[in-house]
């Protein structure tokens, strides 16, 4: 990623040496022109590292530049950029780790992405407000200094993992993340000792970086880049593009669909069975209720009006003889 304030300087996130995609980088604020901001993807367990690149004609060559990095809003180390060597084409910078000396001894520790668990504990009221504000940032300042004395060894880090004893959900704010930052085990190293820094061109960084990661997942819910298509089901696709094996499972599912059609048929049809069957049995005794003994027949019941239906009475001719 590149600042526009700061021409031929760079800085990538590397993962097993290779640069990660960068996502949707955010447009420079006019609030803030000296920072950059981008989206890269983390990957659970993975160590990774914050490569430096300075062009030849990067506008300062004279004395130093500190690379700083903080992880998750906590600052981690500083390293120096001696830029004298900028006359010979470009210097690069790779910061994978963070350094301490625990009774004389020094041992390093990288970088690496983990996930945590999020929970519905209340916020501590200890914690300050900032304390999950930068949760899923890796973010590297770069300053113009002057290397001072020598300071003899790196003493010890007071780096915790915001993210080591889970996160409360009410801590996110609708932030879709589920990786926080941490340090790997200490392994022993022999490296040189820390300088003291002097600032005489300011204390104000000349450009900040910045890079949200986020797992593949929570790019897709935050809509930094798309989610991936639904498959085409196996058995629906057209059997010119599939492969053997892939035509062989396309027809055991085919036959398994058509088998579980033809069990859906034949269910309805016994019901449908099972229904006439029971009608007919109820027909049946109706009408043997209707032709007991003791019905003299001339009253019916009708089931749809409930009337009663008598019978027309005949009509009665008396012949009178004259």
């Amino acid at each position: 990623m590149r600042a526009d304030c700061l021409p031929f300087a760079s800085i990538v996130v590397r993962v097993n040496g290779q640069d990660v995609q960068e996502h949707q980088t955010e447009p420079t604020s006019a609030d803030n022109v000296k920072t950059a901001v981008t989206y890269i993807e983390a990957v659970d367990g993975a160590a990774f590292g914050l490569h430096l690149i300075l062009e030849r004609g990067f506008a300062y060559t004279v004395d130093h530049l500190i690379m700083q990095v903080s992880l998750d809003g906590k600052w981690v180390t500083g390293r120096f950029v001696e830029l004298q060597r900028l006359k010979y084409g470009r210097e690069c910078l790779n910061v994978t780790n963070v350094h301490e000396t625990v009774n004389g001894v020094t041992t390093a520790r990288d970088f690496l992405f983990a996930t945590h668990q999020t929970t519905d504990q209340k916020l501590d009221k200890n914690l300050s407000k900032d304390e999950f504000a930068r949760l899923g940032e890796v973010k590297v300042h770069l300053y113009r200094c002057r290397k001072g004395k020598h300071i003899s060894s790196y003493g010890r880090l007071g780096f915790t993992a915001t993210g080591k004893d889970g996160i409360p959900e009410k801590a996110l704010k609708g932030r879709a993340i589920s990786h926080h930052t941490e340090l790997g085990p200490a392994k022993q190293a022999t490296v040189g000792g820390i300088y003291d820094a002097s600032y005489p061109y300011g204390s104000d960084p000349i450009a900040t970086f910045v890079f949200k990661y986020r797992s593949h997942k929570d790019l897709q819910v935050e809509g930094i880049i798309e989610r991936s298509p639904s498959p085409v089901p196996l058995e629906d696709r057209d059997p010119e593009t599939l492969t053997p094996e892939e035509l062989r499972e396309q027809n055991r599912l085919l036959r398994a669909r058509q088998e579980a059609i033809n069990n859906i048929k034949s269910e309805v049809k016994q019901e449908a069975r099972k229904r006439k069957r029971q009608r007919s049995v109820t027909v049946g005794r109706e009408q043997h209720d209707d032709t007991d003994e003791g019905d003299e027949g001339d009253v019916t019941f009708t089931g749809v009006s409930g009337r009663r239906k008598v019978p027309r009475p005949e009509d009665i001719i008396d012949l009178i003889d004259d």
